[in-house]
């Protein structure tokens, strides 16, 4: 498996200078170098210029974002020619600060701010979002983030190790996406743009996974997914784990501080919205400022709420959701992820101005839900034609000043009535090899299991391939766990399917079903689907000496002591048979068992 960072862990930067000292004129050269070497190489391109000519790019459909990316790549020599004398005067006046700084925290205070009122950010932050490559934005941001870049890789493995315990990292199916939708399985699906390749989406996946199990601050976020795809085509997998932890973990210090006492400024200076309420206050935010600041939002949002019957907040909320793609063209993806990075939330309001006010006829003219989604996505189309016309597109928002009006209460209109379902996700510990399932198998099931046992791990008590072909020894295994829940598997010829039971096979004198509506059937293969209780009936599991049988009305699995068995369409589960069907009876389905395997559900 190949890398996906593009410098080796040799040229990352050391933080421990030798013997403590603070060096602003190598800060100063280095960015002065990297300037340089931008604007030189700006200066020769032809138009199809590399905007990855990196080693070794993880794009997911490299041609296509080359196409795209080449028609933007814009020559800046003036803005350098600008920037010199600026620079010698700021060099100056910030090496005669160094000199007086006495400890080593005075002094990484005064390098992150010196960083971010460097002239390069300070008097060309228009030129940084439209032309930066992103080559020299990787070598200033490693200057922002302050911490140790040494030894990531082996931290982050010990992570990986933790969190991935006895199972191939690579394999990754279900992954948390910190928002609301159900269908989780393929990230590939939940994301409107993808421009990683196979490796980058593991790499994403992994992180996401990291994340959540190790900074429990986060729970919903729509956005992380779009920003670590990016941080991913810059740096590598472990690099951009640590910088998301230290976005987190500064988003949380900013909510909680008390010196940033405006609370517009304090809502919109970190990165990440960390739970639903906070992502909905967000959104009714721009809403409000956004209307404050020009009458023109003020009629886009009357049309909204009376045609429309939506609201400007729910706009700007789906947008997040897709990362502003496609309401934005590739090349500006790439730089509203920069300028986010750099100057955090607020920046997303500026582009939600942007595409209002750009669109802001057409948008008048909408009476569907559907003309204004074509409306948003003909943004490419307007914007392709030349960079002059994404400068435009941008100015509209990063130079129009969003006023700081005081904190308006939201009226309940205003805010967004979603209901978002609190979603557990858990990866199982596996211990034991299964002669049937793979590890995204358990992934699936684990999805389809009830909330509260979704952290319960699988210990399997019964394999036909160690114990035996013999219904009595099954039962009898079971007998040692007859209080412990259930979690059965068969494979026959062409399917895998099963059943979580919340009661074990347990041979009862009294001839009754048992267990309760939280047992439920499903097949894995080929076609993955949970069936559950119906509450039609409360028949979910029978025991004798010589069957057992899981629904009744037709139960859904039926198994005899040979191991052969039926499925039906059965009336506890609303279930298909969950066999192939024989040819002759579609309602009814036998099996031979070539595998069968019987787990527990528990904390060990």
């Amino acid at each position: 498996m190949g890398t996906i960072c593009f410098k080796s862990e040799q040229e990352l930067p050391n933080d421990k200078s030798k013997k403590r000292k603070y060096s602003l004129t190598s800060l100063n050269d280095n960015i002065n170098t990297q300037l340089v070497a931008s604007f030189t190489e700006l200066s020769d391109v032809s138009e199809d210029f590399d905007f990855f000519s990196m080693k070794e790019p993880i794009l997911f459909n490299e041609r296509c974002v080359r196409e795209q990316l080449g028609r933007y790549i814009s020559r800046h020599l003036a803005a350098y020619k600008k920037l010199n004398s600026k620079m010698a005067q700021f060099n100056t006046k910030s090496q005669n600060q160094y000199q007086q700084a006495t400890n080593k925290k005075i002094l990484k205070k005064l390098q992150s701010s010196i960083i971010r009122e460097h002239p390069f950010f300070k008097e060309f932050k228009y030129e940084l979002r439209i032309s930066t490559p992103l080559r020299s934005y990787k070598d200033i941001l490693k200057k922002v983030y302050d911490f140790n870049w040494e030894n990531l890789e082996f931290k982050y493995n010990i992570i990986k190790d933790v969190i991935f315990e006895n199972t191939d990292p690579n394999q990754i199916m279900i992954t948390p996406l910190f928002s609301n939708e159900d269908q989780y399985s393929k990230l590939e699906e939940n994301m409107s743009i993808v421009y990683l390749n196979d490796q980058g989406i593991l790499s994403l996946k992994r992180i996401l996974w990291s994340i959540k199990e190790n900074n429990h601050l986060i729970k919903f976020n729509p956005l992380l997914k779009y920003v670590i795809q990016f941080l991913l085509c810059n740096f590598s997998e472990s690099e951009v784990y640590f910088m998301i932890q230290a976005m987190l973990e500064d988003s949380q210090s900013i909510l909680e501080s008390d010196y940033i006492k405006d609370d517009i400024a304090k809502k919109l200076k970190f990165h990440f919205t960390l739970d639903y309420s906070s992502f909905e206050n967000f959104c009714a935010l721009f809403q409000t400022r956004v209307i404050t600041a020009c009458s023109r939002m003020k009629q886009i949002s009357d049309h909204f709420s009376q045609v429309l019957g939506t609201s400007l907040s729910k706009v700007f909320s789906n947008l997040i959701f897709k990362g502003f793609y496609p309401a934005i063209p590739l090349i500006a993806h790439f730089q509203i992820m920069l300028s986010f990075i750099k100057d955090g939330l607020r920046v997303l309001h500026n582009v939600g101005f942007s595409l209002l006010e750009t669109h802001y006829k057409s948008l008048l003219q909408c009476q569907t839900i559907e003309q204004l989604n074509q409306t948003l996505a003909s943004t490419p189309t307007n914007l392709i034609t030349s960079t002059t016309k994404l400068r435009e597109f941008f100015k509209v928002g990063f130079k129009n000043k969003l006023k700081k009006t005081a904190v308006v209460k939201l009226r309940p209109s205003q805010k967004q009535n979603l209901q978002i379902k609190s979603q557990i996700y858990y990866r199982p510990k596996v211990r034991e090899h299964s002669y049937i399932l793979q590890y995204n198998h358990f992934e699936l099931i684990w999805k389809w299991l009830p909330n509260h046992l979704k952290l319960l791990n699988p210990t399997q008590i019964y394999s036909t391939q160690i114990d035996g072909y013999s219904l009595l020894q099954m039962y009898l295994k079971a007998k040692e766990f007859k209080n412990l829940t259930m979690l059965l598997i068969i494979k026959t010829a062409n399917n895998i399917f099963g059943a979580y039971c919340d009661k074990m096979l347990n041979i009862k004198e009294e001839k009754l079903y048992y267990g309760s509506n939280e047992s439920f059937v499903f097949q894995v293969e080929p076609n993955p689907k949970p069936y559950y209780s119906s509450g039609l009936n409360n028949n979910h599991l029978f025991v004798d000496h010589s069957y057992f049988q899981i629904g009744s009305d037709s139960p859904a699995i039926y198994l005899n002591t040979d191991l052969k068995g039926k499925t039906f369409s059965s009336e506890t589960y609303n279930s298909l048979p969950l066999n192939e069907a024989d040819p002759e009876d579609f309602n009814a389905c036998s099996f031979d068992a070539l595998e069968v395997e019987i787990y527990t559900l528990s904390y060990i």
